[in-house]
């Protein structure tokens, strides 16, 4: 769990009061105190966005995916992800990017208010599904598929 004990007691008085990341002048403090405790976690893998499945069929392909080692599939409302663990070669053994000055685009553009450190530091739910086991995956995109069935007959009734 994260520790807050070491934070400014102005950002921690913000962040108690909105339970979330300060706004506009605190905000910059705020994410160069999270920068500072960075343990590179997202560093260790890749997302690449697929479409979500509409039958069998693109299951299968999924299911292709989930067969490999270190990929699981990551659900956030109708956007699907497959994670791939990837260690960056930059990423240095105390969790520091070897290349910080000349990192990456995406790396730059990476926002403290997604950041893995929030959820597996501080105990931040998860915006996200992570499946590492298909057929648990499988039950729950029929699950889906049948309410997103139930909900269009229903709309044809009215």
């Amino acid at each position: 769990m994260f520790d807050d004990s070491t934070m400014p007691g102005h950002l921690r008085e913000s962040m108690a009061r909105r339970k979330q990341i300060p706004d506009t002048e605190d905000r910059q403090e705020w994410k160069d105190l999270i920068c500072s405790r960075c343990k590179g976690l997202c560093c260790r893998y890749i997302t690449v966005e697929i479409d979500p499945p509409e039958d069998e069929e693109d299951l299968d392909n999924i299911r292709w995916y989930m067969i490999h080692r270190g990929i699981s599939i990551l659900v956030e409302d109708e956007k699907w992800y497959v994670k791939m663990d990837a260690r960056c070669e930059h990423l240095l053994p105390n969790g520091r990017c070897a290349i910080y000055d000349s990192r990456p685009q995406a790396c730059r553009d990476y926002d403290t208010e997604n950041c893995d450190y929030r959820t597996v530091y501080e105990g931040r739910a998860t915006a996200y599904r992570e499946y590492t086991d298909f057929d648990r995956l499988r039950r729950s995109t029929k699950k889906r598929w049948a309410r997103e069935a139930a909900k269009k007959r229903k709309r044809k009734r009215k």
